[in-house]
């Protein structure tokens, strides 16, 4: 009898009862329900395993093999996960069926190269079910979006793909190139960034990914290229040299062969790259009208985009930007695929059009004609980490739906300010302020400079020669370094205890990021470790060889651990409260740990300074047996470079742009078994940097999900906007980028919203009145009557996804109305601030004032519709636009913009209110809406739902025969009414000028009423 069978039997039941989910609860569950069998069969079975250790062994292999949600998961019936092939080329395509999402893979021979790569995650590199189905379907969603190489027209698309830090961006979008040899594609080209590091570490992952390496080596191991009936790839770049014309083989006909390129952003080297592939095209080695090419940039935002800024003539670009556009006009058939995890510069990128660019270079001149600007116009796909990716919403206490039982990630530092200055008058350090607020609250200094502007004004920022005030390393940084050796012990035996962990991750790092400067790195790479072994660390070993438990250096080591790590180091997941499970975190006693030390500092932990004058300094993480490193470092450590196992971070790097900070972020990622060890050591001046990016980003990613969600959207149409930050801390991205943009905002406190235009389809006419219908008979047993006498109902809800619901069902409203930044507005107040939280949705019953609508049954209800009469069709001479919009396009829009009539904002107001209100106002005409709406209070908003006859929008029979709509289907039209809530700063956002939309900027500056 195998018990785990039986177990797992109950697993398929319950998953079946809880409609094909399941909950780290049910593992608790699982765990109280088979204790009492297991006792009585254990001496049946000679089982020599307390239950506890069965279960947890058993937990282990369960959780591989299926997909555990979160407690408080929740499962939004609108929230489906498409076929990602579906409305895509690749679904007709004859090669479809090999791209099976159903997990086949992992049960039978793969006979593609995606398919092998994908057994090769889940066998060898043992992810998660999860994990591989994810990369599975993000994949194909990309490059089911790229172009179709069979087909045999010119073809040139654009895409981007944006995933959060160090979330697998590359293991993506090797899965997407894997995928691009089986449909067809003959080249492609690997933008790795600015740095060798990164380029090297690029091409060894791809080597291993496409079987580019030895038999025994890679997704090799799984199959062979004959094996599965692939040709096999021929990489023209290697791990030890960039693309070199003068070192290629010149016997590769590049026309008949699968290539790879994979280089760095480097003038010379696109130079050449570009040379060679016009010199194939030109001798006939290359049919450009049969060739598919297809160029994958990853850390797309990073010297890619074009730095002239907004000046729109053919001949601007900058060298990198020209060069690659260069090469994509060689080709007839070509996809360009951005990956990026901070994208604000590429949706504010300048508009470049095509045209013909002078590039000069060691004294030739090339005359390069350039495809159109990079933007992303063809598709935007954001990838979603796996539930164990750690990103910054768990670092930052943004995300109100994640319980902050993160907060032990992060210890925040406040010794820095003599060791790393930041500020600086003349020669001697100070404390650096960032804004005026803060400036006032010191005392001393205000004392000293007077005000905050003559402190900014006689005090400077760092230089690289301030490196000779740097005499030692503060007492936070020597915390954080016997944190990382307490935790390399910690790894060590749980890896005795779990073997597959060191599979999974055999290095260590600890990142110091405390300036840009090199001189810098270097000086605190010798006090650390030198060749005097006079460092803090030399040191640190020397004692664990002279101390006994109890006395010397083991004593600041039971002090770190006693403050940092005793409550949090084993008792992970009860702490996270089911938010986060790692089946291998085990509770460690200290003197265990202690008689790991000696070891360590046998095996020694190697110091890096990772920047150019340190050609010799490299991080090298080939060795599965597995390597220590202290990475001290700058740039070359901050875009796209995987630290491997990276644990403690040391990080009081200044930054100005937010595309920056978020990318020097290594910390974000996958901490399997030792996510407890982990800590982030960063100043006040960081962590509101990070805080205020995390905003950004979250607003983005936001947008790019509706994008993604609707079919009908592309990329122009939402992606073109950045919230932009309040100046304080940092900026969006560089400046030479930001010139193409331009402020704009929304906020809609104090605002009264309408749905006066109107696209008018007969057959979204009337599925939207079917929706309104469904609707209505959804919520009607829960109508209450309105104060009043004209019968209108009201319907009062807590939760906004209701008016949502609402507002959603029609297909028809004009995308002037913008309920995307509507909902995005409230679903922030209601989060940051509590404000909105009740709504009250009032079915408004017409009158005679508004005009002679008909009544219109709706459900059990009876209600009058109003008459909003459509575009007079002006003179004989000179037809009103409007009109004939309405008459080419099926454009409707009302009258004066105005839906409603100003008392019906008292709807839902108490009789007591509304005649509070009446009798203050009772000297004027007509009283304004906004003197009812602003009665609601913060915590309150509102909605009016009218009825238009539609026999009224049509004012010929010209206009009402060319749409030939069903005049007897009203038309439901909604007013928002939010009061003023007082809330500042506004939302601004960055857009690119072209894009920025003049309705948008017409309802936020218009007013509904004189206010008196």
């Amino acid at each position: 009898m195998d018990f785990t069978k039986i177990i797992e039997k109950r697993i398929v039941q319950l998953k079946t009862e809880q409609g094909n989910r399941l909950y780290l609860r049910n593992l608790e569950q699982l765990k109280n329900e088979f204790e009492i069998q297991y006792e009585g069969i254990k001496s049946i079975l000679q089982l020599t395993q307390s239950y506890e250790e069965f279960f947890a062994d058993f937990q282990r292999i369960i959780r591989g093999k299926y997909v555990f949600m979160l407690d408080d998961y929740e499962d939004h019936e609108d929230v489906k996960i498409p076929d990602p092939l579906d409305g895509t080329w690749l679904k007709s395509a004859s090669i479809a069926e090999k791209f099976n999402t159903d997990r086949a893979f992992i049960n039978a021979a793969p006979m593609t190269r995606w398919g092998r790569f994908l057994y090769y995650l889940r066998s060898e590199k043992k992810f998660s079910l999860e994990t591989v189905d994810n990369i599975a379907r993000s994949s194909l969603d990309v490059i089911a979006r790229c172009h179709d190489p069979n087909s045999p027209s010119d073809q040139f698309y654009k895409g981007m793909v944006v995933g959060s830090v160090q979330s697998g961006k590359t293991t993506n979008f090797n899965a997407v190139i894997n995928a691009a040899y089986d449909i067809g594609i003959n080249m492609v080209i690997v933008l790795t960034g600015i740095t060798e590091d990164l380029r090297t570490q690029t091409q060894a992952r791809l080597n291993t990914d496409l079987g580019i390496c030895e038999h025994n080596k890679g997704v090799n191991i799984i199959l062979g290229d004959d094996s599965i009936g692939v040709r096999s790839i021929k990489t023209l770049t290697s791990l030890n040299e960039d693309f070199n014309i003068a070192t290629i083989d010149g016997g590769v006909n590049i026309g008949n062969q699968l290539s790879l390129i994979v280089t760095k952003k480097n003038n010379s080297t696109l130079l050449n790259i570009y040379r060679f592939l016009r010199d194939k095209i030109s001798e006939g080695a290359i049919d450009v009208k049969a060739f598919n090419l297809i160029v994958v940039d990853d850390e797309a935002d990073n010297a890619t985009l074009n730095g002239v800024g907004h000046r729109r003539l053919d001949s601007d670009a900058t060298a990198i930007n020209g060069l690659i556009r260069g090469i994509l006009e060689l080709f007839k058939r070509k996809t360009y695929v951005a990956y990026t995890a901070t994208p604000f510069a590429n949706i504010l990128q300048d508009a470049n059009l095509e045209g013909t660019w002078k590039y000069a270079n060691r004294g030739e001149i090339y005359e390069i004609p350039l495809s159109t600007n990079l933007f992303p116009e063809k598709f935007v796909r954001l990838l979603d980490p796996p539930a164990n990716y750690i990103g910054p919403r768990y670092f930052f206490d943004f995300d109100p739906t994640i319980q902050n039982n993160f907060e032990f990630l992060i210890n925040e530092i406040f010794d820095t300010e003599d060791h790393f200055p930041e500020r600086f008058d003349q020669n001697i350090p100070v404390k650096l302020f960032v804004d005026k607020e803060e400036f006032d609250r010191a005392t001393d200094l205000k004392e000293l400079y007077g005000d905050f502007g003559a402190y900014r004004k006689d005090t400077r920022s760092p230089r690289v020669s301030d490196h000779k005030n740097i005499n030692s390393i503060p007492h936070s940084l020597k915390d954080a370094i016997l944190c990382f050796i307490l935790t390399i012990a910690i790894r060590k035996i749980r890896a005795g205890i779990y073997p597959e962990l060191h599979k999974m991750q055999p290095h260590n790092t600890m990142l110091i990021h405390i300036s840009r400067f090199s001189d810098w790195q270097i000086k605190v790479k010798s006090l650390i470790s030198n060749d005097n072994k006079k460092g803090y660390l030399d040191q640190v070993f020397k004692d664990l060889g002279m101390h006994n438990k109890g006395e010397g250096i083991y004593l600041d080591f039971e002090r770190v651990w006693n403050f940092y790590y005793s409550d949090i180091v084993g008792n992970l997941n009860g702490v996270m409260e089911n938010h986060y499970y790692d089946p291998y975190i085990q509770k460690h006693e200290l003197n265990d740990i202690f008689s790991i030390l000696p070891s360590i500092a046998r095996d020694g932990i190697d110091v890096l300074s990772i920047n150019t004058n340190c050609p010799d300094d490299n991080l090298n993480y080939t060795n599965d047996d597995g390597k220590n490193y202290i990475a001290i470092g700058g740039n070359r450590l901050s875009r796209g470079f995987t630290l491997e196992g990276l644990s403690i971070s040391y990080f009081t790097r200044s930054t100005g742009y937010a595309d920056a900070i978020l990318q020097m972020g290594r910390w974000f990622g996958y901490r399997p078994g030792y996510l407890d060890c982990c800590r982030l050591f960063t100043d006040r001046h960081s962590y509101k940097k990070f805080e205020e990016c995390v905003l950004i980003l979250d607003d983005l990613e936001r947008d790019i999900k509706q994008h993604m969600a609707d079919p009908a959207s592309y990329p122009k149409k939402i992606v073109n906007r950045i919230r932009a930050t309040s100046g304080q801390f940092i900026k969006i991205t560089r400046p030479n980028i930001l010139r193409n943009s331009e402020l704009a905002y929304y906020s809609f406190s104090d605002k009264l919203l309408q749905t006066y235009r109107y696209d008018l389809e007969k057959e979204n006419h009337q599925i939207s009145w079917d929706n309104y219908i469904a609707f209505f008979d959804k919520y009607s047993s829960q109508l209450q009557d309105c104060s009043g006498e004209n019968n209108s109902k009201k319907l009062t809800v807590t939760n906004f996804d209701i008016v949502k619901e609402l507002i959603d069902t029609s297909l028809i409203i004009n995308k002037a109305f913008d309920k995307e930044r509507l909902f995005n507005f409230i679903d922030e107040q209601r989060k940051m601030n509590g404000f909105l939280k009740t709504w009250d949705i009032v079915f408004v019953n017409g009158s005679e004032q508004r005009g002679k609508g008909k009544v219109v049954e709706v459900g059990n209800y009876k209600f009058k519709s109003i008459i909003r009469s459509g575009p007079e069709k002006g003179s004989e001479k000179k037809n009103s636009k409007l009109y004939q919009q309405l008459l080419d396009e099926g454009y409707y829009s009302i009258k004066n913009a105005m839906v409603i009539s100003p008392k019906d904002m008292s709807l839902a107001l108490s009789a007591e209110k509304q005649h509070e209100i009446f009798e203050a106002n009772k000297t004027k005409a007509t009283i304004p809406e906004f003197k009812f709406r602003e009665a609601y209070g913060k915590y309150r908003g509102v909605v009016l739902v009218y009825l238009i006859d539609s026999a009224g929008v049509f004012t010929t029979d010209e206009s009402k025969n060319k749409l030939g709509l069903d005049t007897t289907t009203p038309i439901a039209a909604f007013a928002v009414g939010i009061p003023d809530l007082e809330v500042e700063p506004q939302v601004y956002h960055l857009m690119q000028r072209e894009y920025i939309d003049a309705d948008i900027a017409d309802e936020n500056g218009e007013e509904q009423e004189e206010r008196a």
